[in-house]
């Protein structure tokens, strides 16, 4: 018999503000729409966009035997070396509850 594996591949663009990263605050006037009203306070932020990848490997995934709710979950990692922000991937093979029993749930924590 075969072995089937189940490749999670992750691509991200990831916005974030954090105390790793620098946010610029850039006074510029907010977009007016008709029926927007005038505020007299606002700040505008941009922040970096980081892109990274990660694949996770989940072998023999066909034959999962988990059950409703019960949950595979990937090693941490983070989008570079010295990013103290950390990921990882939550599978529940069976889904979360009954609503989602016939789906896997997948989620990037």
């Amino acid at each position: 018999a075969a072995s089937e594996n189940l490749r999670l591949p992750v691509v991200s663009d990831c916005a974030r503000v954090g105390s790793s990263m620098a946010v610029s605050r850039v006074p510029s006037p907010p977009p007016q729409e008709a029926s927007t009203p005038v505020a007299e306070n606002w700040c505008y932020t941009q922040v970096k966009v980081v892109k990274f990848s990660y694949m996770w490997t989940i072998n023999n995934f066909s034959f999962c035997r988990e059950e409703m709710g019960e949950v595979l979950k990937s090693s941490t990692f983070s989008a570079g070396a010295n990013d103290k922000l950390k990921w990882c991937l939550r599978v529940n093979p069976k889904g979360l509850d009954e609503e989602s029993k016939d789906y896997l749930s997948l989620y990037l924590l």
